[in-house]
């Protein structure tokens, strides 16, 4: 079970970074 807690989290991380990298290059084509 605590496995499947890590996998979740990480997989939340990669998804929160992505999202930061999305919105990121969105403000630069913005610009």
């Amino acid at each position: 079970a605590a496995r499947k807690e890590m996998e979740r989290k990480s997989r939340l991380e990669w998804e929160r970074q992505r999202m930061q990298e999305l919105s990121s290059q969105k403000s630069r084509l913005l610009e």
